[in-house]
């Protein structure tokens, strides 16, 4: 089951048209993780005023710090048609491939929710029958990281593509590397991408680094952030991340050792490895120094996912072939670690007798949200000075 959060926001603004006969419409949302929070706040931007739930387990799962991966809105004004847009953002890949082949995802079901309390809170999984809270519904709308050429559902192609932004990524590790490490080559990256693991000294210079161990925290296949760093750095998609770990936490739920990490486990199949989530594997690159191993913890994470509050420093962030991210080094083409946002809408999108057939108004109300509140989770297409062809292409102007 995947991570839940969800957005109730009712009374929204009269400049939605009322409807001669009232109906209910759903827009499903799914895809990229990456963007899942610049998409939350688009919704907020859009319909000032709007309430929302979001289900507290799910928020510690995916990191303990506000990213939610399935959400809900809800247009519902006291006349005229009521129009939900509910997500559940699972991964670049599996989004686009659930919109092209029309296959569903779970989504909290409205209906069945037992009570509703404006804000963070745990959402009871069972109605007053006991049917469970979660339902599948077909998602007619993706955000991807990735082109989907490049993901494993090349067909039937999605002829309804925008982009919506540039989505940048950034390698971090955890604090108890050695101070040398500040910066992570392609050639880096490809070593440690196809094995798992490798020496510290690989990457500083320093053989007095020799003796530390840096091990990677990948992603699942249908990752766009996945996808982005193996083409991006030259290790290539088709090849297995074979090495690649998970972590096990200890299971406490209070004292010192809650959530320190104790060990590594692999996953199978072998080349599915990795988190759910950039903001799970962010905890556990946070949480490493401390633990019960002495690894140095690596991974790759969208910019959005970096820690704030009291984490803010929990993280090393690094710089890539030696420049360090900033919005001005990815929009003059210094920085090179980044993919373009698209938006992929199923082919019989607002096709007549679609549930979401009458919406078009509300996805547009979604999208000038989302030009408006970007940042830090994307930046801002039309600011460009370069482009590139392809995830992991050459940047040019």
């Amino acid at each position: 089951m995947k991570l839940s959060k969800f957005i109730l926001a009712g009374a929204l603004a009269t400049a939605f048209a009322v409807s001669a006969q009232a109906a209910t419409y759903h827009i499903v949302v799914t895809g990229a993780t990456t963007f899942r929070d610049a998409f939350h706040n688009a919704v907020l931007n859009a319909f000032p005023g709007a309430s929302w739930v979001a289900d507290q387990a799910s928020a510690t799962a995916d990191g303990g710090i506000g990213k939610y991966q399935i959400y809900m809105l809800v247009n519902k004004p006291s006349t005229g048609d009521t129009t939900y847009v509910q997500t559940s953002f699972a991964g670049s890949g599996s989004g686009i491939s659930n919109v092209a082949k029309g296959t569903s995802v779970n989504v909290i079901d409205e209906t069945k929710l037992v009570s509703f309390t404006n804000g963070l809170q745990t959402i009871s999984t069972a109605g007053a029958s006991g049917a469970t809270a979660w339902s599948p519904s077909v998602a007619r709308v993706a955000f991807s990281d990735v082109f989907q050429a490049n993901t494993t559902a090349k067909t039937p192609v999605l002829n309804n593509e925008e982009t919506v932004g540039i989505v940048p990524f950034i390698w971090v590790c955890s604090t108890n590397a050695p101070a040398g490490l500040t910066n992570v080559t392609s050639q880096n990256a490809a070593n440690i991408l196809g094995g798992g693991q490798m020496l510290a000294s690989q990457m500083t210079g320093n053989v007095d680094d020799s003796g530390t161990i840096v091990t990677l925290l990948g992603r699942k296949n249908d990752s766009g952030t996945r996808i982005t760093t193996v083409m991006e750095t030259g290790y290539g998609a088709s090849n297995p991340l074979v090495g690649c770990k998970n972590y096990l936490t200890v299971t406490g739920t209070s004292g010192a050792d809650n959530g320190k990490i104790v060990g590594y486990t692999a996953s199978s199949p072998a080349d599915n490895i990795g988190g759910s989530s950039n903001g799970a594997n962010m905890l556990a690159v946070a949480t490493a120094p401390g633990s019960a191993f002495t690894d140095v913890l690596l991974s790759y994470i969208g910019v959005g996912d970096l820690p704030t509050g009291a984490l803010v420093n929990s993280v090393r962030q690094l710089s890539y072939n030696g420049v360090a991210y900033s919005p001005d080094a990815i929009y003059n083409g210094a920085y090179t670690y980044w993919g373009y946002e698209h938006v992929y809408k199923a082919n019989n999108w607002n096709v007549s007798g679609q549930p979401e057939g009458t919406s078009t108004v509300v996805w547009n109300a979604i999208k000038t949200g989302l030009a408006a509140t970007l940042s830090p989770f994307g930046l801002d297409a039309s600011l460009m000075t370069v482009s590139r062809g392809n995830d992991g292409a050459t940047v040019a102007p």
